[in-house]
């Protein structure tokens, strides 16, 4: 069965798990538009992504600071710039171009 997939985007963080996993079963069945986040201080991709010649897409400092500063209001947190705080921002920033979770 074929599936029209061109139009539709995986935005993922590119970590181990269900974010690899979900991206190389979907090229298996012909979903190619993948686009895996990752903050400025975090930019390394699943080694299974690498091996596939996916690269991330980086994140820069003040997107994550805007980003961050987002999830803090909405959360009522205090995520800080480190690494825990940047990849709640570089989740926000999945969910936020998605149009659908």
């Amino acid at each position: 069965m074929k599936y029209k997939l061109n139009g539709y985007t995986n935005h993922t963080g590119g970590a181990y798990g269900v974010d690899t996993y979900g991206c190389i079963i979907g090229i298996e069945y012909g979903f190619n538009n993948h686009n895996h986040y990752r903050p400025y201080d975090n930019i390394k991709l699943s080694k299974k992504l690498r091996d596939k010649g996916l690269k991330p897409i980086i994140l820069d400092e003040y997107s994550i600071k805007q980003n961050r500063h987002r999830v803090n209001k909405i959360l009522g947190t205090n995520y800080q710039d480190n690494i825990a705080g940047n990849l709640q921002a570089r989740n926000y920033h999945q969910v936020s171009n998605s149009h659908t979770v």
